[in-house]
């Protein structure tokens, strides 16, 4: 049988070129990733929060400083001899409705944080665990990574080989059974068997590329350098989550309680 040469052949790599990925898709995967880093609070839950430290701070100094209210003008209306029970008790009003809404909110913030980088953005998936072409769902949605997507995809790859091997066969097979036949019978049957040996070629091109890719999916050097990253992002994460519990969430707290407790004791 004659074979005709693919003259790209010499340089299969060259000729497979990487695609790139479009704007739109590379949105679409961030979209399922979701946001790298989240800040520990959303515009409402700041605003809360820093009421509630102004709030806190008239609270303290207020007492502390000993100052008095004689008169007391809102919206025209004027109020004198004002009892200052009556302050103490309108500032801890003030701040236990701030509290209420701080606490109510930071709630549902927390909700929100996803603590690792790499997971994806859906806590789960209630039909299957086909919804979403870039996204992993593990049995435990905490579990939810990079390194546990790469894992599940990466053994998908050794399949394309196969087939390419499957197909080559085929060929084969299909080349020895015109073989046998007396050439004069079929017009053109050189030609049909040079381009039989070019889809050979090609194929066999392909095969080589999927071993490639295979030998770069499957290597340990990404799931020990995954595991490394993530090792490094634990501690990242813990420190995102101290400076929020103790900066974000109670020191605000701590002063509306000490507030409280140096009205009423004062």
């Amino acid at each position: 049988m004659t074979t005709v040469t693919n003259p790209q052949e010499s340089d299969d790599k060259a000729a497979l070129h990487k695609r790139q990925l479009t704007d739109k898709e590379r949105a679409a995967i961030e979209k399922t990733l979701g946001e790298p880093v989240m800040s520990p609070f959303n515009d409402r839950a700041e605003r809360f929060r820093r009421n509630l430290i102004v709030v806190s701070f008239v609270m303290i100094g207020y007492k502390l400083s000993g100052a008095t209210l004689e008169t007391f003008e809102p919206f025209g209306l004027r109020f004198s001899h004002i009892d200052l029970s009556s302050i103490d008790l309108l500032l801890i009003l003030l701040g236990a409705y701030q509290v209420v809404n701080f606490l109510w909110v930071s709630a549902d913030t927390m909700m929100e944080l996803r603590n690792r980088i790499t997971g994806t953005r859906l806590a789960f998936v209630t039909v299957g665990k086909f919804s979403g072409e870039h996204g992993d769902y593990p049995d435990d949605p905490r579990q939810s990574s990079l390194m546990t997507w790469w894992k599940h995809e990466a053994p998908k790859i050794g399949a394309l080989g196969n087939m390419a091997d499957t197909v080559i066969a085929k060929i084969d097979a299909a080349d020895a059974v015109l073989k046998e036949k007396d050439a004069g019978t079929l017009p053109n049957l050189n030609n049909f068997h040079q381009a039989l040996g070019g889809v050979k070629n090609d194929l066999m091109a392909l095969r080589r590329q999927v071993e490639d890719a295979e030998k770069t999916f499957k290597s340990q050097r990404i799931p020990v350098s995954l595991e490394r990253y993530e090792r490094w992002f634990r501690v990242f994460a813990w420190s995102q989550i101290a400076r929020a519990a103790i900066l974000d969430f109670l020191v605000p707290l701590g002063l509306f309680v000490a507030g409280v407790i140096i009205l009423l004791i004062m």
